[in-house]
């Protein structure tokens, strides 16, 4: 997977933001080993993994070069991705409107995404 190494990072380093003092707290108030990674692990590293997420999203979605040149889309329509179809309906058919319209809606369909992650860091903010 690429790219695994600077998630890696990412984690790593929402996971050192934790403060050591909340896993004390809570193993002295008895909570066990997956209360403290599903009450103050998973919070603390939401925000990160978010970003991972988006990120990861992001890059998929402009990987449309590798998948063509591995597989050119093949067998049949199995590694199809939307921006992938939208290239070869527009370079292979010369369907250019149509290719045009696909990538508009999947230009969209991101915007959309990457509206929702800046809403949910401006309520994570405030």
């Amino acid at each position: 997977m690429a790219g695994l190494s600077f998630f890696a990072i990412m984690i790593l380093a929402g996971l050192q933001s934790i403060p050591r003092s909340y896993y004390e707290a809570a193993s002295l108030d008895g909570a066990s080993s997956l209360r403290q990674f599903w009450h103050i692990t998973l919070p603390g590293i939401s925000g990160v993994l978010f970003t991972a997420i988006l990120l990861r999203t992001i890059w998929v979605a402009n990987s449309m070069d590798v998948i063509f040149v591995m597989t050119g889309g093949g067998p049949g329509y199995a590694t199809y991705t939307l921006p992938l179809y939208a290239f070869l309906e527009a370079r292979t058919n010369l369907n250019f409107g149509y290719g045009s319209a696909l990538a508009m809606t999947f230009t969209i369909l991101l915007l959309g995404v990457v509206i929702l992650y800046l809403k949910r860091s401006a309520k994570a903010v405030q």
